[in-house]
């Protein structure tokens, strides 16, 4: 399964809209938005969880940067990225990295 194939799977699954892209090294989440009335309850979690273990499944890292635009704030979403496993991405486009965790 690509990557909009999956993330199609997840948006019909999570009160989420859900947009990304892969290049053979890496998969870039470039919008994650879950709805405002269903946010502080998982979804945004357990989204993620899904996508980083597709990540893995591929042997790619996961960049991305949090945004303010859709009413996030950015100190929450950077500390909670952090717990996922994200990491400050130095000299690139993207503001964080989550380095592939495929193990054999």
């Amino acid at each position: 399964m690509n990557l909009h194939s999956f993330l199609d799977v997840l948006e019909a699954q999570y009160p989420a809209i859900i947009e990304g892209d892969q290049s053979y090294n890496s998969i870039q989440l470039d919008l994650l938005i879950i709805d405002e009335d269903k946010r502080k309850m998982g979804y945004g979690t357990a989204i993620m969880e899904k996508i980083i273990a597709f990540a893995d499944l591929q042997g790619v890292p996961i960049e991305l940067t949090p945004s303010k635009q859709f009413g996030g704030n950015i100190r929450k979403l950077r500390k909670f990225y952090k717990r996922l496993g994200f990491v400050k991405n130095k000299n690139r486009y993207y503001a964080l990295i989550r380095p592939c965790n495929r193990h054999y």
